[in-house]
């Protein structure tokens, strides 16, 4: 328990207990041709991947608990379909607005947004909260939040993610791709527990980074 293990999540999730999870929030590869170390952001094998893992994702899930999924609105089609096929019930789609940061045109358009496919094991838990944001997320500064030093091609704003995390029905959260570690740090700012899963020996050692300095800045 958290913990990054650095391996495959299709050859790692099996290996986790079943119905544990309360929350994941996860960010695959979008199929836009990133260079993430692999091949794993083709369209072919993102989605291919998407649909491989789902299956485990509900496996791990518990009952009434919730996953969010991030991914390109050109696919997120395609997410939803495989987590339905998996057994998930797919409650609705967030939305996530960054003006000025990754926008690409296309056809007269700018793409500025992302979306984000909410799942729930069975009927999610009821939300307890009282502070209620809009479904459309507002990022509006350009750059990532690593140092200079630190590099990843697709890091999501903490304050967003904390937010996701903070409303995630009770029990530990998993991300079965971590990246840089951003679902990671949310957790454990809201004082969840976690798993977090990354094939890239690169990206897991940036991730321990970012969570070590989070926890010295917890301890001062």
């Amino acid at each position: 328990m958290n913990d990054i293990i650095c391996g495959d999540a299709l050859e790692v999730l099996p290996m986790l207990p079943e119905a544990y999870f309360g929350g994941i929030v996860t960010d695959p590869p979008y199929g836009m041709a990133k260079d993430f170390g692999n091949e794993s952001d083709s369209i072919n094998n993102a989605v291919s991947l998407v649909k491989s893992v789902m299956p485990e994702l509900f496996r791990v899930l518990r009952v009434g608990g919730m996953a969010f999924v991030f991914g390109s609105p050109r696919l997120i089609h395609k997410t939803i379909n495989a987590g339905e096929a998996a057994g998930f019930v797919f409650q609705r789609i967030l939305w996530m607005y960054k003006p000025n940061d990754c926008t690409f045109p296309w056809r007269g358009w700018l793409l500025t947004s992302e979306a984000i496919a909410v799942f729930s094991r069975g009927q999610p838990d009821r939300w307890q909260g009282e502070q209620y944001c809009h479904d459309c997320y507002h990022f509006n500064h350009s750059g990532g939040e690593l140092p200079g030093s630190e590099q990843h091609p697709s890091v999501k704003p903490l304050d967003i993610v904390r937010d996701i995390v903070r409303k995630c029905p009770d029990g530990p959260i998993l991300d079965c791709f971590v990246g840089s570690g951003t679902t990671l740090i949310a957790a454990r700012q809201e004082g969840r527990e976690f798993v977090g899963i990354e094939i890239e020996e690169d990206y897991c050692t940036l991730a321990e980074k970012r969570l070590a300095r989070m926890q010295h800045i917890l301890e001062l």
